[in-house]
């Protein structure tokens, strides 16, 4: 399933209490357009969420939807913040010097997923909405939702499987790079290891987020490395390509170009 990027009406904000913000993408991103628009999406919500997160800014709720802010933020490749201008500008001075301070205390950004995806994002400022936001964030620092636990450390235990996880950097790896992340990642004493195919498909869940995937995983790219390989000899050439897991279609699929996010996986002591 893949979504469709448009303009987003304030009114639906309003409604859905939803980080807004506008993407113009590049149409780079592995994995086709349907789903290069996709990234582009969760990227721009993850910038707009550490913006909010940021935002600093004594009542404002009497302020309404026509005296909003929208900033226009340009990124780099590597999350730098290269330029940042008013789209529109509110009639309330504090509410802009606001808007603008919550941007400088947000960077550095995280890279996008990829080359060229991102490089504009328009982020609105309306009060009302980024209070709610900010209130209906949940406080726990351990957060258990259904069979997963996240905990401090960023670490996901499924006691289903009795396996722990740690989501990697949100950006598009070599199966190489991949394998050596997580065989280096040393948080909460080491061990790690790519994930098989199968341990993958037992994390997939139709439906309970746009990828299929628990949120407490917070990731926006589906294509991930397993450590799985597949060979085939085609004339005296023996040809090796390197197996993914796609939590949009639930799908195993493989590859010999296509870069994907790396997951660890260890067998919980």
């Amino acid at each position: 399933m893949t979504k469709r990027i448009q303009l987003i009406p304030l009114l639906f904000i309003l409604l859905f209490l939803t980080p807004a913000c506008i993407v113009s993408p590049k149409l780079d991103c592995p994995g086709g357009i349907g789903q290069m628009l996709d990234y582009s999406a969760r990227y721009c919500e993850m910038v707009t969420k550490k913006i909010y997160g940021n935002w600093e800014y004594e009542n404002g709720e009497d302020i309404g939807i026509k005296d909003n802010a929208v900033l226009t933020l340009t990124l780099g490749l590597d999350g730098q913040l290269q330029k940042t201008e008013f789209k529109i500008k509110s009639p309330y001075p504090a509410l802009n010097h606001a808007a603008l301070k919550a941007v400088e205390k947000s960077k550095p950004f995280p890279p996008p997923p990829c080359r060229n995806v991102i490089r504009r994002i328009e982020v609105i400022f309306l009060p009302k909405i980024i209070n709610r936001y900010l209130a209906s964030k949940s406080p726990p620092k351990t957060v258990v939702d259904d069979a997963f636990t996240r905990y401090t450390n960023g670490v996901i235990f499924d006691s289903r499987t009795n396996l722990e996880w740690y989501i990697g950097p949100e950006k598009c790896l070599s199966f190489e790079e991949a394998e050596k992340y997580a065989s280096s990642l040393s948080i909460a004493g080491g061990r790690w290891r790519m994930p098989s195919l199968s341990e993958l498909n037992v994390l997939y869940q139709k439906e309970i987020s746009p990828i299929h995937l628990n949120p407490l995983f917070q990731t926006y790219i589906s294509n991930v490395w397993s450590s799985e390989k597949k060979e085939k000899k085609i004339g005296e050439t023996i040809h090796s390509w390197s197996w993914f897991f796609d939590f949009h279609s639930g799908e195993q699929k493989w590859t010999n170009s296509l870069c994907a996010i790396a997951f660890a996986v260890r067998n919980k002591e």
